[in-house]
């Protein structure tokens, strides 16, 4: 059996991004419920078919930016060196988050709006890395699931996960857990079984099965779209911290 994982560790705003997302942290678990949970599969019994989930990958942007020294924390926490910015105008369901498909062809708008978040803050991408996540998940329409990767906010984050998808063999699984937020997957002959849950405070909140040739196609084709996005980012702007 296989299990493929990887850690992407945020800090500072990160926990402010997230919390939407993700139930907070509580205290921390004990290793006997850490183990018991990374190893309970019963939940796969419990799956609901999600035949048309999908990849929905986009654009994490904001609509302030903070300006101030980015080592004061009360500073960062209080939103008052935080500046309005003006968001791109192509057309989109979420104003903040842009779907890969949403924003394809709209690259030079998209460059804009980052050229400017690089002008009003006087740093480098690499030193802002929360004002370039992008926005990766999961989502069926048919059963109005989510499945959101909010610790992974780089293109890269998504290969383990892929690989597992495409290559794992029956019975192989997928486990990631951070900051209170895990995702576990299991393959079950054709089929690929995926629960999100809260591993601090408990609950879960989702837990589907899809056809596996299905999703490592639609996976395939959602990372070559934002990939081919990214390319033409870099093209623009000379910076890659999406990939």
């Amino acid at each position: 059996m296989s299990v493929y994982g990887r850690r992407a560790i945020i800090v500072g705003l990160g926990a402010a991004a997230i919390a939407a997302n993700c139930p907070a942290p509580a205290e921390a678990q004990p290793l006997d419920d850490l183990n018991a949970s990374m190893n309970d599969w019963t939940w796969v019994e419990r799956s609901v078919e999600a035949e048309d989930l999908a990849p929905r990958f986009g654009f994490y942007l904001h609509e302030a930016i903070y300006v101030g020294d980015p080592n004061d924390e009360d500073a960062v926490l209080s939103g008052a060196n935080d500046k309005p910015i003006a968001l791109p105008t192509f057309a989109r369901k979420r104003p903040t988050y842009p779907t890969a498909a949403e924003a394809e062809g709209h690259e030079a708008e998209l460059a804009a709006y980052y050229r400017t978040v690089l002008a009003m803050t006087g740093q480098p991408a690499e030193d802002q890395e929360q004002n370039f996540w992008l926005d990766l998940g999961l989502y069926s329409e048919a059963t109005q699931v989510e499945i959101p990767f909010v610790i992974w906010t780089r293109l890269s984050d998504m290969a383990p996960f892929s690989q597992w998808v495409v290559s794992g063999d029956d019975g192989s699984t997928f486990n990631d857990l951070d900051q209170g937020w895990q995702v576990k997957g299991k393959r079950i002959g054709g089929r690929i079984h995926l629960q999100h849950s809260g591993f601090d405070q408990g609950g879960e909140f989702a837990n589907v099965s899809v056809s596996r040739v299905s999703l490592a196609d639609r996976l395939a084709t959602e990372e070559a779209r934002m990939a081919k996005i990214i390319g033409r980012l870099r093209d623009l702007l000379g910076i890659d911290p999406w990939s």
